[in-house]
């Protein structure tokens, strides 16, 4: 996981958001993770292959085990 501040995660939000024409979805409750929402539950993860994910930090065992 990589630690970013509540900007930077905001940032990165609003460009998924151009890029794939929604908003985040957490997968392991399948809720939306908008930018106006507390980003300090909320971490992001780039895997090797380059795809971003956004979760809740009390989804992160549901998604990896």
């Amino acid at each position: 996981m990589i630690e970013l501040t509540d900007k930077k995660k905001k940032s990165l939000l609003e460009k998924y958001k151009e890029r794939h024409g929604g908003c985040a979805i957490c997968p392991g409750c399948k809720e939306y993770i908008r930018g106006s929402d507390e980003l300090a539950d909320v971490e992001y993860i780039k895997t090797k292959r380059g795809t971003e994910v956004f979760l809740h930090r009390g989804c992160f065992e549901k998604v990896w085990r």
